[in-house]
């Protein structure tokens, strides 16, 4: 790879830091199994930013999308139940941040070099977000004997399954799938985020809730859904 290529892998790393630095900060305001909510709601703001990118009005397909992704989000959040001033507004601006930030890294990841190995695309990725990390917050802990605590585990573990292992699968996946399917198959961690919060930090997630999270998932899968039907449609049709 050529320097420039890798000066634009390491821009393209950059939301990894932002995204973790806004979605962390929102859990300080707001429960988990909101703020993972949030964090989804970068399917419709991908789709919104590729649209203003690309000028051209949403289709109804992707308005009933945000009809139904909003709808979900309502339910998902708990709004309706106990009404949105329970909810500390900052922590909802630090979620819908996270997911802006996350939209930008799944369109960068399917756009950047993506003729390098996916080891190498992680490798000057990661490398970007660690030197914008450390110029927000420079690395006093690894002097000052605060790393040898319970910093150093759990900083073990958020790096090897927040900061390694996704990276490099999405470098492999990103560029086959496209950023739309990425975006669907990622649903997944959605209810799996949610049930986590409710068993390991005890949030108390209803049944109401439960419903709004399939209807965001839903939401996320409507526009690849509608579009394997058109490409089933089109090779169906005589040429």
């Amino acid at each position: 790879m050529t320097w420039k290529q890798r000066l634009l892998l390491m821009a393209a790393g950059i939301p990894t830091v932002t995204t973790g630095l806004l979605y962390y900060q929102s859990l300080r305001y707001i429960p988990a199994s909101l703020a993972i909510i949030l964090l989804f709601q970068f399917t419709w703001i991908g789709v919104l930013i590729q649209a203003i990118s690309k000028r051209q009005r949403p289709d109804k397909v992707t308005f009933l999308t945000l009809f139904v992704l909003f709808g979900g989000t309502l339910l998902a959040a708990g709004f309706l139940e106990q009404g949105s001033d329970k909810f500390s507004g900052w922590g909802i601006a630090l979620g819908l941040m996270s997911a802006v930030s996350y939209s930008l890294f799944v369109l960068f990841n399917g756009k950047a070099v993506t003729s390098a190995h996916p080891v190498f695309r992680s490798a000057w990725m990661v490398t970007g977000g660690l030197i914008l990390l450390c110029v927000l917050f420079p690395p006093t802990f690894l002097f000052s004997g605060l790393i040898w605590g319970q910093l150093l585990f759990f900083g073990l573990l958020l790096g090897f399954f927040g900061a390694f292992i996704p990276p490099i699968l999405f470098a492999i996946g990103v560029p086959h799938i496209g950023g739309e399917m990425a975006g669907i198959i990622g649903a997944v961690e959605l209810p799996v985020a949610v049930l986590m919060s409710s068993i390991v930090l005890h949030e108390h997630v209803s049944g109401v809730q439960w419903f709004g999270v399939i209807l965001v998932l839903l939401g996320v899968t409507i526009p690849e859904l509608y579009k394997i039907k058109l490409t089933k449609s089109r090779d169906r049709s005589p040429s």
